[in-house]
């Protein structure tokens, strides 16, 4: 029962809408502060190829561990657990490995998008040469197709998701579509 209460607590987790990571300074100007000190503005975040490799190998570790959850979610003793005894994956089940996969998949989204920063740094944004437009394509292909299905799995559970979380991935997939577009010319 620990087991299942687990899964269910990493399952039902807050769903987080990926976007590209910005720095910023959180100040308070509406004057009600004047007698503290603020702190110095901290330098900005530095995007480079190490950075965007720190994230991905930490996304990879989290991808792995979602991963290896919905699979135990699939496994035959939980589909008799959840399912009362039954061999098939019933309608609950179901609905809490799906909302997993959202989460897997956002996480996949955030390897690809990682890739696609570390390949663009590597040529400086120049993808004149057709072997390296066919690869940054793939990139970003791979993530658009990553965010139609998590869209598609937030459409058949409404509840499950505000309409700002389907608005956000609409958002992020009208991007890569453009940016898609705008490589392949």
């Amino acid at each position: 029962m620990k087991k299942i209460l687990s899964l269910l607590s990493a399952v039902t987790l807050g769903i987080s809408v990926v976007t590209p990571v910005a720095a910023c300074n959180n100040k308070n100007s509406s004057g009600l502060d004047k007698g503290i000190q603020s702190k110095p503005d901290e330098p900005p975040v530095t995007y480079d190829i190490k950075y965007y490799q720190d994230l991905y190998d930490i996304t990879k570790v989290k991808y792995d561990n979602k991963k290896q959850n919905i699979d135990e979610l699939k496994a035959q003793a939980m589909i008799a657990q959840i399912c009362g005894g039954g061999v098939l994956i019933c309608d609950e089940l179901q609905k809490m490995i799906d909302v997993a996969k959202v989460e897997l998949y956002q996480y996949n989204v955030i390897l690809s998008d990682c890739q696609y920063q570390i390949f663009s740094l590597q040529y400086n944004g120049n993808f004149i040469e057709p072997t390296i437009k066919v690869k940054a394509l793939g990139f970003l292909t791979d993530k658009l197709t990553t965010l139609s299905t998590i869209k598609a799995i937030m459409l058949l559970y409404p509840t499950n998701y505000r309409q700002n979380d389907i608005a956000k991935i609409n958002t992020q997939i009208v991007i890569v579509q453009k940016l898609i577009m705008n490589l392949s010319n």
